[in-house]
């Protein structure tokens, strides 16, 4: 008879001898080759027993799924702390959001300059020069005050920067170091002008804004608002600054239309943040401000619907206020 056979069911009393009670299992006392803590794949060796057969027996000891029995990895992350919960990972990220592999809340937003919370610039939004203002909704400079509306004159360039978390703080750390490094390289090579916009951080953020979407921003959320061509558009008419190509290291100012797609990092087959038209909603509920707009004229953009449902589209919003395109995120 085993030690885990021995107590019959009857408890930590039935447990003695060459046999100890640990774990809530009877195990041996004096074991061989076996690791010493108080986990599901430790304890089953010591009890000469595998660990879905410990499980059975022990549902409740770390490492092993309290109803199914399972043993569950190791790792101090959110796929396996979530099974050894018996959750799914969303519900356990939802609970707590902090743990690495979980996204982080409200990644990305919209801001005068990045700092703070989001030091990562993914580029800037669209200046719209030829018109009397550009107007948006976001945070200060740095991040900072609060999230209201704003209005520049076309005698200086002002268009809400789209601002990001690191995303080196999650599982994807280790492509981030490596994309950090390349980003560090790029700044040297880049115009002043575009460098004062990305120097928050050298870091790679969640999302960022790009000719189209590739390399580790592949997930499209829509794109940046712009106008029709006029008679006297030229290059910088609708300027805005974005990473060139498929999300490359490389940033430049252009000139829309076309405009830059919002590009975001894929975790979980979804884009961290979407541009939504008029409201935020469903898996997208953080409203985190409006993109640049011209007062009085209809916006051009791709996006989804109210409360980021449907699917991505081309769309024109205004100028009503409650049509025009809105930076959702995931939170």
């Amino acid at each position: 008879m085993t030690c885990a056979q021995c107590p019959s069911g009857n408890g930590e009393s039935w447990c003695h001898g060459e046999c100890k009670w640990a774990g809530g299992a009877c195990v041996e006392k004096n074991p061989t080759n076996c690791c010493k803590g108080l986990t599901a794949d430790c304890l089953a060796c010591q009890a000469k027993m595998t660990t879905e057969e410990y499980c059975k027996i022990a549902p409740q000891t770390v490492g092993c799924s309290e109803t199914s029995g399972k043993a569950c990895c190791m790792a101090m992350t959110a796929q396996c702390l979530a099974c050894s919960n018996d959750m799914t990972e969303q519900e356990y990220c939802n609970q707590n959001p902090s743990a690495a592999g979980c996204p982080p809340q409200d990644p990305c937003t919209l801001c005068e300059t990045c700092g703070g919370s989001w030091p990562v610039s993914g580029g800037r939004i669209t200046y719209f020069r030829d018109e009397s203002s550009t107007n948006f909704s976001a945070y200060s400079e740095h991040c900072g005050g609060q999230n209201r509306d704003r209005t520049g004159d076309s005698t200086v360039v002002f268009a809400p920067q789209l601002c990001c978390k690191e995303s080196s703080g999650s599982l994807l750390e280790v492509e981030a170091q490596a994309e950090k490094a390349a980003n560090e390289a790029a700044l040297l090579e880049m115009s002043v002008e575009d460098r004062s916009v990305l120097n928050a951080s050298s870091a790679p953020g969640w999302c960022r804004l790009c000719d189209y979407c590739g390399g580790a921003y592949k997930m499209k959320g829509g794109s940046i608002s712009y106008l029709p061509k006029g008679s006297s558009w030229d290059t910088n008419s609708q300027n805005y600054v974005r990473y060139v190509d498929g999300c490359s290291s490389s940033s430049a100012t252009k000139g829309a239309p076309p405009p830059a797609d919002l590009c975001c990092r894929d975790l979980k087959a979804e884009p961290m943040c979407r541009v939504c038209q008029g409201s935020c909603g469903g898996q997208f509920p953080s409203d985190q401000g409006t993109m640049s707009y011209a007062a009085g004229k209809q916006m051009q953009f791709s996006g989804y619907d109210t409360e980021c449902a449907g699917s991505d589209a081309e769309r024109v919003g205004g100028p009503d206020r409650n049509s025009l395109p809105k930076l959702c995120c995931q939170r």
